[in-house]
Formats: structure tokens, sequence, C-alpha cells
């Protein structure tokens, strides 16, 4: 299993590529679409990790990211053992989702007022950032 930096290297090395692919193909980075591909594949990357689930008990890089608020995540990681649901393909993902909700809610009148193509986006960009993760640990997509 990689460290936390290893998933965040290749997560930056795939990441660069598929941006480098897009701007191939001529894909303009502005669109809300990809926008928002980008930055949830930065949150999925950098601050919501399918590692998460082994704070408090080992020293996880996501929630260092998060500051004096990393304590938010206190509770999922006694919830979740790790490897468990939230390495699962789908619902590993879904439960930090979730579990951020409650966090989000204040902002659901600003969050409502945003493109939808940008917040599909972000969704796809954060599944993508967190299935990579999952491929490096070698957890089989049998376990969808």
């Amino acid at each position: 299993m990689p460290a936390g930096e290893v998933h965040e290297r290749a997560n930056l090395l795939f990441g660069a590529g598929a941006a480098l692919v897009g701007s191939a193909l001529g894909l303009d980075w502005r669109e809300p679409l990809w926008l928002g591909a980008a930055l949830g594949y930065a949150l999925g990357t950098f601050w919501v990790t399918p590692d998460l689930d082994n704070f408090p008990r080992y020293p996880v890089l996501a929630a260092r990211r998060w500051g004096p608020l990393k304590l938010v995540w206190l509770p999922y990681g006694l919830l979740f053992r790790h490897r468990g649901l939230a390495h699962h393909w789908v619902l590993g993902p879904l439960s930090r989702l979730l579990y951020l909700s409650p966090l989000l809610l204040p902002l659901r009148g600003w969050l409502g007022g945003l493109e939808p193509a940008l917040l599909w986006g972000a969704l796809a960009g954060y599944y993508a950032s967190q299935w990579l993760h999952l491929a490096l640990d070698g957890i089989p997509l049998r376990r969808l």
C-alpha cells in the first residue's frame, strides 16, 4: 500500500497527463464541466482521501491539511476500519461526501446557484481521484 505522498504524486502525474491530453484535444479549461473536474480532482487528491479512515490511528496527510478542522474526521476514522467500506469503489467516495454534507449545509444556497455542469464535473473529478487511489492500493474492481 503506497504512502500518502506516493498517492499524491501519482494523482498529480495522472492529472497532469489528463490536462495535457485535454489541451491537445482543444478542451477549454474555463468551461464549467472541466473546471469542476479539476477542482473535484484536487479536493479528492489532497483533502478528502480514502485514507481518512486511518485517522486518528495513524498520521494522515489529508487530515493534516484540514488544520484544526481535522477533528471533523475523527468520528469517520473511528467508524470505518482501514480498507473496509471506505475503500469500496462506489460506496467509499460516497460515504465521505455524505459525511461532509452537514458541513456543506450552510453553503447550500451558494452551491445551489452554481452551474450544474460545474457540480457534475466536480463529482466526476472527485471520483476519478478516489478510483486512482484505490487502484494504487490494489483494491480489486470486484468490490463494486
